[in-house]
């Protein structure tokens, strides 16, 4: 504010500086004139002199010319003669005349075509100054306005030391504009670092997608090779530590009744006495048994590198998910870290923080307007954070401030005016108490009146005393306590203010 008032100082020493310098150019013009006019009035002087002259010149050369044509018989040749010569001098000296005659006409003519145009040039710089005038007191009201303006935030402290308080308010939104830049640069170091180990973890991810495929490449190689179709065709198939131990005792229960049959079988063909078998069948049973016996182990050990494998995936897998969840918190962790630098990028912060409270009181004088105007009008923001006015009642239609009429400008600035107050009580130690409202009832029609007073009284029992200076004297009766102030009577006494109540 006090820059703004040294602007508007120094707008006015220019304009001042102006009025003067035409000032000084009009007293010149004025001279000028003066100048011209004594020319024009002399020349006037000179053209009656030659014209008096001239006709004096004419009634010479008639009376010449009746002397001449009267004593003409009477004068000889010479005289004659004598006296053309004298005529025709006398012509010529006319011509002369009459030539300066035309000249000095020609000369008043340009003066008083100069006279007209500095007369209009003086019109002009009057108007001008007139203008000026009326811009320079124009800006003297606006400067006081202004200071009045000023006192009035600064609610009659001293505008030094208000100047200094905000000062010392904005060194420390400094002060803490700085810790954020500081916490950014940390920031940043820590998403460089951040992103560091994000590579190596994506460079990790990659070895570790390429392992995985080449595990899966095996796997599946494996499972064609052992007629597989899936993973779970092979869980189904794995054989477990106990199942492996019955089968190793099945296999030991079998060689041993293989042994007792061999027993049997010698024992048999004792019996036989002599009577034998095959030696292909023989040999064809035992080439099947071994075989048997081969698949058995290598089905085995198969079973055994697929389960290893497959808890080698497993594990990679679980690594893989792991790096997943860090990456999606890292990502999270940049994108939070964004938008506090483009949060405090110049003074976005305190447009922001000053955007987000014009929010609120926006928010909350909308309420207390829909409540004063029945739900027809509301208050909200552009998206250059100016006030405009919402219609309801004609489709939500959005209208400048501007537009509205004394009444609804009233009732608008008493919803803002008592927004702000609740904003202003909220952050101080102190609750405000007490509410002051100068004048504006006048512009209200009775309905509105109502309504505006019912929502006062509201705020009254709201531990809020509403005071309200007014000349209207329909709010007397809804007044519970009034102020009376008497204004002084010449020679009995002076202003007088007394109470009462309702």
């Amino acid at each position: 504010m006090d820059k703004s008032i040294k602007e508007y100082k120094s707008k006015k020493e220019i304009i001042e500086n102006k009025i003067n310098g035409l000032k000084e150019e009009k007293l010149t013009v004025e001279k000028s004139i003066i100048t011209l006019e004594g020319k024009i009035n002399s020349s006037k002087v000179s053209i009656d002199e030659i014209n008096s002259e001239i006709n004096g010149l004419k009634e010479k050369h008639t009376k010449l010319k009746a002397q001449w044509s009267n004593s003409i018989n009477e004068l000889n040749v010479e005289s004659l003669i004598k006296e053309l010569e004298n005529i025709n001098k006398k012509d010529k000296e006319r011509e002369s005349k009459e030539v300066l005659l035309k000249e000095e006409r020609n000369k008043l003519e340009n003066f008083q075509a100069k006279k007209s145009e500095l007369e209009v040039k003086l019109n002009q710089i009057k108007n001008a100054m007139s203008v000026i005038t009326q811009s320079g007191l124009e800006k003297t009201y606006f400067i006081k306005g202004e200071e009045a303006e000023i006192n009035r935030f600064s609610e009659g402290r001293n505008i030094e030391e208000y100047i200094k308080e905000v000062k010392s308010k904005i060194e420390l939104i400094n002060k803490v504009e700085k810790e954020l830049r500081e916490s950014l640069e940390k920031e940043k170091t820590e998403k460089q670092l951040i992103q560091e180990r994000k590579w190596g973890e994506e460079q990790l991810r990659e070895s570790l997608n390429e392992s995985l495929k080449s595990y899966q490449l095996k796997l599946n190689e494996s499972l064609i090779e052992n007629e597989f179709v899936t993973l779970g065709d092979v869980r189904d198939s794995l054989v477990e530590v106990k199942e492996m131990e019955r089968l190793k005792n099945a296999i030991e229960s079998f060689e041993e009744e293989f042994k007792n049959t061999i027993n049997n079988i010698e024992r048999v063909n004792e019996r036989l006495n002599g009577e034998s078998i095959e030696e292909e069948k023989w040999l064809e049973i035992i080439q099947n048994k071994e075989e048997k016996s081969k698949l058995l182990t290598l089905k085995i050990k198969e079973i055994a590198a697929l389960e290893k494998e497959l808890q080698d995936m497993e594990k990679a897998l679980k690594s893989v998910e792991d790096l997943l969840e860090i990456q999606k918190k890292i990502k999270h962790k940049l994108s939070l870290i964004q938008d506090i630098e483009k949060l405090v990028e110049g003074n976005k912060f305190v447009e922001f923080v000053a955007t987000h409270h014009l929010k609120y009181i926006a928010l909350e004088s909308s309420k207390r307007l829909k409540e004063i105007t029945g739900d027809r009008y509301a208050l909200q923001l552009d998206p250059n954070s100016n006030f405009v006015i919402r219609d309801d009642n004609n489709g939500g239609s959005i209208r400048s401030t501007a537009t509205l009429s004394g009444g609804e400008t009233f009732v608008t600035s008493l919803a803002l005016a008592l927004a702000l107050s609740s904003q202003i009580q909220l952050k101080g130690s102190t609750p405000l108490e007490f509410f002051f409202l100068d004048e504006g009832f006048g512009t209200l029609d009775n309905t509105l009146l109502e309504v505006v007073m019912t929502s006062l009284e509201r705020l009254r029992s709201n531990k809020l005393s509403v005071g309200i200076i007014s000349h209207v004297e329909e709010l007397k009766n809804r007044v519970p306590v009034k102020l009376i102030v008497e204004p002084p009577v010449s020679g009995i006494g002076g202003s007088k203010v007394r109470v009462e109540y309702s």
